[in-house]
């Protein structure tokens, strides 16, 4: 009875790689989008109290800033896709589907402390650093490919799509509630980038 009772415990708890892959995906495009409502208070609006908005800085700077902080995450994500699959084939994909993540809360986290303290550069490099751990999309498709039988893989391939979309429509609409005073007073810029480090660290502990 005791070693049937721990079977379906161990059953119940455990863990679908489908459903992991999700979940990293998910956090991957979470941590893309929850930036974007944002962006207009630091860099285009000179009177928010987020403002990065140096004096003598115009807002037109503003708008190339916005732009450049936008597109440094997929730049990244371009050139860092293949390295992470090709590290994947030589370390294994657990390991570094768990150091992305990792890698992306570390992010998360110099984001948080970038936006506090008003520091322009680390802005730039904890996206830079989140579109590198962002190319990781790369090791589920191939963990899908491992995994799966040819008949299943379209199936799975629409799972990692669906959190690809659904981490687009999350992302932004986190980012601008985590900010929302009359939700929490104690909400800030600050909180979202918080909550994301919070959900990238616990996404490495269940894919380790």
């Amino acid at each position: 009875i005791v070693l049937g009772f721990a079977t379906d415990m161990k059953r119940f708890f455990q863990i679908r790689p489908i459903t992991i892959l999700f979940l990293v995906t998910l956090l991957d495009l979470v941590g893309f989008g929850i930036v974007l409502p944002l962006l207009p208070a630091l860099f285009t609006d000179p009177n928010s109290r987020y403002t990065l908005l140096t004096p003598g800085m115009s807002v037109q700077q503003g708008y190339v800033l916005f732009g450049l902080l936008i597109a440094i995450y997929p730049f990244f994500q371009f050139f860092t896709a293949p390295v992470w699959g090709q590290l994947s084939d030589r370390f294994g994909r657990r390991n570094l589907l768990a150091a992305s993540m990792l890698a992306m809360s570390l992010s998360n986290g110099l984001f948080a402390f970038a936006l506090y303290y008003k520091m322009l550069p680390l802005l730039f490099i904890a996206k830079a650093l989140a579109g590198a751990s962002g190319g990781n999309l790369s090791i589920t498709q191939a963990v899908v490919a491992d995994l799966y039988e040819p008949k299943e893989r379209a199936k799975k391939f629409g799972i990692i799509g669906a959190g690809f979309g659904i981490g687009m429509v999350l992302g932004p609409y986190l980012g601008g509630k985590l900010i929302d005073t009359s939700i929490m007073p104690w909400f800030t810029i600050v909180t979202p980038f918080v909550f994301s480090t919070f959900l990238s660290v616990l996404s490495a502990l269940s894919i380790i």
